[in-house]
Parts: C-alpha cells; sequence; structure tokens
C-alpha cells in the first residue's frame, strides 16, 4: 500500500473544482463526470469510464478538444 501511495498523485481539489464547475454547466454532464473530466484537464492525464452515458457522448467531440477521453470498450 505505502508503494502505491509514493506513486500516485493527487489532483488539489481547489485547482480541479472551477474546472469541474465549468464542464458541468457546459456540457450537463453529471458532477461525477464533470469531476473526472476536470482531474483530467488538470492533471493532464487521460479520463477513463467504464460505460458510454448519454449525457457523456452526446458531447463528446467537444469535450475531446479539451481532454483526452477513453471508454472500457476501446481498450478491450
Amino acid at each position: 500500500m505505502e508503494e502505491l501511495a509514493e506513486r500516485s498523485r493527487l489532483a488539489p481539489s481547489e485547482l480541479v473544482a472551477p474546472v469541474a464547475g465549468q464542464f458541468k454547466c457546459r456540457f450537463l454532464v453529471s458532477l461525477a463526470d464533470a469531476w473526472v473530466l476536470a482531474t483530467g484537464k488538470v492533471m493532464n492525464v487521460p479520463c477513463l469510464f467504464a460505460h458510454r452515458e448519454k449525457e457523456l457522448t452526446s458531447h463528446l467531440i467537444a469535450i475531446r478538444r479539451e481532454v483526452e477521453v477513453h471508454f472500457l470498450d476501446e481498450l478491450l
């Protein structure tokens, strides 16, 4: 567990929260999805989603202009 903690980075919520709010307002996605997208954008890492939810996929082209997004079915 300690080894995993040493290799991990935490996204500061004071940086993620405003970006999550922007995603939430602009794309009408769930708060959880907005937080994942914002974390990906702030930390410059890809976002991975298990399911293709309608709210997210309907704005996917615009979202992918800002952050890298993948779904499990693309990786399996």
